[in-house]
């Protein structure tokens, strides 16, 4: 399989996950609203009839606890985690769209341009905000709902993924002054 191939391939694979995750976070604003409004209509996004006395929903690392008792579920744990979930899955299509930009720049041979380092930077930060904003809404929910309803851990992935992405951006901001410098000799 040629390079080129491979390109092509990342870049349809980058732009489909791009737009899973902004449907997933239109989705979930949805299932958030209904948790809030009404509460009836979140059967439709979440299993609750289920006989388990909890449930765990998770995404990228940032979880929180359903507990079902006589009274049902407290839906507002589940609204502040559709929040939180919205603004995770935002990020991601984020994430996903700078790497479908910088893969498009790459197709034409612009490696080491301003925008590709711009771009790199940016997922870089991104991925580490993923935890950040998993950190930030197990506190809410913790706040207003009560310390048995979100487990306060932070999934370090993205911190250490948003690290490497931002070590690499040094070495194409050296290849970008190099690929300058060369322009300028001819």
């Amino acid at each position: 399989m040629k390079n080129s191939s491979i390109n092509k391939i990342t870049v349809i694979l980058t732009r489909i996950i791009e737009i899973s995750h902004i449907v997933a976070a239109i989705l979930m604003a949805a299932a958030g609203i209904c948790a809030a409004f009404a509460p009836g209509f979140t059967k439709y996004f979440i299993d609750i009839d289920s006989l388990a006395k909890e449930k765990v929903i998770e995404i990228y690392g940032f979880e929180a606890v359903l507990n079902i008792g006589p009274e049902g579920i407290n839906f507002s744990v589940f609204a502040i985690f559709a929040v939180g979930a919205v603004i995770i899955m935002l990020i991601m299509a984020m994430i996903f769209h700078n790497l479908y930009i910088i893969m498009k720049k790459t197709e034409c041979h612009a490696y080491f341009s301003e925008d590709t380092i711009k771009r790199l930077r940016q997922t870089g930060i991104l991925s580490m905000a993923i935890p950040a904003v998993g950190l930030i809404m197990s506190v809410f929910i913790r706040l207003i709902a009560g310390v048995e309803y979100a487990e306060l851990s932070v999934n370090m992935d993205g911190v250490f993924m948003g690290l490497v992405v931002l070590c690499l951006t040094r070495f194409f901001i050296h290849g970008y002054e190099l690929e300058k410098d060369m322009e300028g000799l001819l």
